[in-house]
């Protein structure tokens, strides 16, 4: 039972790793993209606007939405973070339960 136990642990650690791969991904894909859409932006009011405003409008509007996409990312990982601890946890008990067997 303990060593189904101990693999179940590794396996779940494993998931884990994978999903803060994802999110890192994703996170790194959100911000190139959100710089290319601020730069296509800047392109076409270069060209057609009379002031700087919708540039800078744009701008903060993109901060935002990259600030709150990043808060979403962060409390993600936090959580990844957690369930790793009480895995890794899980895993030093199950380990040391098999050792003394």
């Amino acid at each position: 039972m303990t060593k189904e136990a101990l693999e179940d642990c590794r396996q779940k650690l494993r998931e884990i790793n994978e999903q803060e791969e994802k999110l890192s991904s994703f996170q790194r894909k959100a911000h190139r993209l959100a710089e290319e859409t601020f730069y296509e932006i800047q392109s076409i009011v270069k060209k057609n606007a009379e002031t700087n405003e919708p540039l800078q409008l744009a701008r903060q509007e993109l901060g935002k939405l990259e600030a709150g996409f990043l808060e979403e990312i962060t409390y993600e990982k936090r959580k990844l973070t957690r369930q790793r601890q009480d895995y890794e946890n899980l895993y030093r008990k199950l380990k040391l339960q098999l050792d003394d067997e």
